[in-house]
């Protein structure tokens, strides 16, 4: 996508504002007040390179918005999909690679633009746009499951979503938003997962509830073949003698075979950071399918924060209570095993 924006110099990355159609008495005026003052920035100008990379920077989520409002963190990157189409090419990607749905509200709008596309690409509009393709790390923190009564044509279909989240980098869930993974995977009625590529996630929450996903094929599936596992809890409420979070004893790693990076948090999120332990299994373990059980072990050991390393991640202190975990999703924070590695 970004090659074929680049074919589409010199004009494609000139911004200014327009202007007004000109006439003698306008361009009098304007020979008064001299040389213009308004913004213009002339992109085709500069290297290829360089523009592509302004256009990259300025598109990347702005997590250290003070406003507290999650939505804040794509506004550059839509406002940068709205000035051209050359410029909406090159700005997508960016925009996509993190998905991040606060609300229920953003998850619905999001299966229409899914939906959308769906009709773009069949008309080969010049605006259609492979979404799968883009996107690599996807969070949900709120997805409500349909009520008994609710009418058929309120349900919402987040089947839709199991091509994004098969080949997605990365997969976080909040424990209000598992009926997502749940729905968008068949409802238990499928018995694997097609084409399924994601092998990291994130789980978050006060109560991690995970019959969900054993008690189904598809779930079962999806935590056999996990390879990097990192656990959020905001029930955590201290570190005590070197022991690990009660709650961790009830984690089925016994159902993740592949897994060969573990993490949790050791202390609660606020007041101003989080202590997050990291497992990693020697590369002599790697594919022997003993992941889950080796990790057990370490957590019942004597000493199990001696088999891991201890990171600490601060949390910035204008960001609200309900968006910690989130935000720090947005942020990469998720990547705790490079982190590990320094």
């Amino acid at each position: 996508m970004i090659a074929s924006a680049a074919h589409q110099r010199p004009h494609a990355f000139v911004i200014k504002t327009p202007t007004a159609p000109r006439t003698p008495k306008v361009d009098a005026q304007l020979a008064s007040r001299g040389p213009p003052t308004g913004m213009y920035f002339p992109l085709s100008h500069l290297p290829l390179e360089l523009a592509l990379e302004i256009i990259r920077l300025a598109a990347l989520p702005s997590i250290h918005s003070r406003s507290g409002s999650p939505a804040d963190i794509y506004a550059p990157a839509c406002a940068l999909a709205l000035v051209s189409h050359s410029v909406r090419q090159v700005a997508m990607p960016h925009l996509l690679h993190t998905v991040i749905f606060s609300t229920q509200d953003a998850l619905d709008l999001f299966v229409r633009a899914l939906a959308l596309q769906r009709h773009l690409a069949a008309a080969r509009s010049r605006l259609r746009l492979d979404y799968a393709a883009h996107v690599r790390r996807i969070w949900a923190s709120r997805c409500w499951a349909p009520l008994v009564h609710q009418p058929a044509g309120a349900y919402t279909n987040y089947g839709v979503l199991y091509p994004l989240l098969a080949r997605a980098r990365c997969v976080g869930l909040h424990a209000d938003a598992l009926h997502l993974l749940y729905d968008a995977v068949g409802g238990g009625r499928a018995s694997t997962l097609p084409a399924w590529a994601c092998r990291r996630a994130v789980l978050a929450g006060h109560e991690l509830r995970w019959n969900s996903l054993v008690g189904t094929a598809p779930g079962a599936h999806f935590l056999a073949q996990l390879t990097h596992l990192a656990l959020w809890s905001n029930g955590t409420p201290g570190r005590a003698g070197g022991r690990v979070p009660g709650w961790v004893q009830r984690v089925p790693l016994e159902c993740m075979p592949a897994l060969t990076h573990l993490a949790f948090n050791l202390t609660s999120l606020y007041p101003n950071k989080v202590s997050i332990l990291v497992y990693a299994l020697p590369a002599a373990l790697h594919g022997s399918q003993a992941g889950g059980s080796t990790f057990r072990k370490w957590i019942e050991s004597d000493n199990p924060l001696d088999h891991g390393s201890v990171i600490e991640h601060h949390v910035d202190p204008w960001v609200s209570k309900d968006f910690g975990w989130e935000s720090a999703f947005a942020g990469g924070e998720d990547d705790v095993w490079h982190q590990a590695r320094q």
